[in-house]
């Protein structure tokens, strides 16, 4: 038999009781923001989905699409997939966009550098280090599309429009770059 006195209702015991209360409100609260935040990023990512293959569709309609050009938007069109799919998996929370990088094959795509537009023709690995080779459509003075450790052709890059860029740099700018659109 239990008595309620007034120290039970207002005692350490209440208190610890309110403050665990109070906690578990809390993380709802919190959790239930992510779970809005995971659907609303879906939702959007659908979205880029359906524009990304309208886009396709247009190109072809119109005959103006080249190959280059459609490889791309089905690239973007995986990783977008992917994206969503991670999100429903909600192995979002525990991958970095690091990794999802690493999945999204950079080559063949074009990347904002400045004003500048390059393509990126491939991948290397010298003396330790992940390089990506970039070709700008614009001449750039003082670059000669030599690999910068050991001052060779890896891959072959137009003089003056040719360089290397470590893997790192390359993906803070993809980072950068896809932040901007979301």
């Amino acid at each position: 038999m239990r008595l309620q006195t007034k120290e039970n209702q207002s005692g350490p015991l209440a208190v610890l009781k309110a403050w665990r209360d109070k906690k578990y409100a809390e993380i709802d609260q919190e959790y239930n923001k992510k779970i809005q935040e995971f659907n609303r990023k879906i939702i959007k990512q659908e979205q880029e989905v359906s524009q990304t293959i309208e886009n396709i569709k247009e190109l072809i309609n119109e005959g103006e699409a080249s190959s280059d050009q459609v490889k791309q938007l089905k690239n973007k069109i995986e990783f977008i997939e992917n994206q969503v799919n991670k999100l429903m998996t909600n192995e979002q929370m525990q991958s970095s966009f690091e990794d999802i990088i690493d999945k999204f094959n950079l080559i063949n795509t074009y990347v904002q550098f400045g004003r500048r537009k390059c393509l990126v023709k491939g991948k290397v690995f010298c003396r330790g280090k992940n390089l990506y080779a970039l070709e700008c459509e614009m001449p750039l003075t003082g670059y000669d599309g030599l690999c910068p450790k050991c001052r060779d052709v890896h891959i072959s890059l137009q003089h003056g429009r040719g360089f290397y860029v470590s893997c790192e740099t390359l993906h803070e700018k993809v980072a950068q770059q896809y932040e901007k659109q979301t």
